[in-house]
């Protein structure tokens, strides 16, 4: 999940209308599937008069069953949703922890889910639970995207940004061997004190050198000093010897 960038209130209600009816018409079909073998105790436990209806109850049993499924059991995926590619997570983009799943359900199960099928807004229960929906297609936060150290003595070190002591994401990471200036502290003798800073915009995170004597290059090609360059393509970026890359 954490690889996935939130969505807004109104593409993520969308995309969850979309992704219900899809989960609708699958356990329709499942259930239509199952009732032949199971039409005689189904209808035996009904009145006479609602044989007719058999298949219709059938399937609206089913449904609490298969919400506590996908919802709590399966972390919020359903057939539907890993179509379009949805997944849930809370604010901090972390896995929605049980307990916040269980409320949401109890919250989905009180209104029959009823609620959760509108275009403009999110439902009640994911609004009560804290839910964060993500999709691929949306732009990564500064706190999804993760700095990884390909070479060094630091080589294959990761981490999100967003766990980074004293980042903000509307303030730049600064990068260098200055332990009281840098968010990230590199201990190379060929880095400059404050050797560079990166910013996210719009999802796009760009890099800008800050007259560092060795220099900042992205994908081996040295940048200009003190001139934002984009990192939305790029293979990887040094500082001097150091390279590094910021990946979803």
């Amino acid at each position: 999940m954490p690889n996935h960038g939130p969505l807004e209130a109104k593409p993520a209600a969308r995309l969850l209308f979309a992704a219900g009816v899809l989960d609708l018409l699958l356990l329709y079909v499942l259930a239509g599937m199952a009732y032949p073998a199971l039409k005689g105790p189904i209808t035996a436990l009904l009145p006479a008069a609602l044989d007719r209806f058999a298949l219709p109850i059938f399937f609206i049993v089913l449904l609490p069953p298969f919400w506590l499924i996908t919802d709590v059991l399966a972390g919020g995926y359903s057939p539907g949703r890993l179509a379009l590619g949805l997944g849930m997570s809370d604010s901090s983009g972390k896995h929605m922890s049980l307990p916040r799943r269980f409320t949401r359900f109890l919250g989905k199960l009180f209104c029959f889910g009823i609620s959760g099928l509108r275009f403009g807004s999110l439902s009640h229960y994911d609004r009560l639970a804290g839910t964060v929906w993500r999709c691929p297609m949306a732009p990564p936060t500064a706190a999804d995207l993760r700095l990884t150290f390909l070479n060094g003595k630091l080589k294959g070190r990761a981490g999100a940004l967003g766990k980074i002591p004293g980042f903000t994401p509307d303030k730049p990471l600064r990068l260098g061997r200055d332990k009281a200036w840098s968010h990230v502290p590199l201990d190379e003798p060929s880095i400059s004190g404050r050797h560079c800073e990166i910013v996210i915009r719009n999802g796009v995170p760009m890099i800008r050198d800050l007259g560092s004597t060795h220099g900042t290059f992205v994908n081996g090609t040295r940048i200009p000093a003190e001139k934002w360059v984009t990192l939305a393509n790029a293979r990887d970026f040094s500082l001097a010897k150091q390279k590094l890359a910021l990946r979803p």
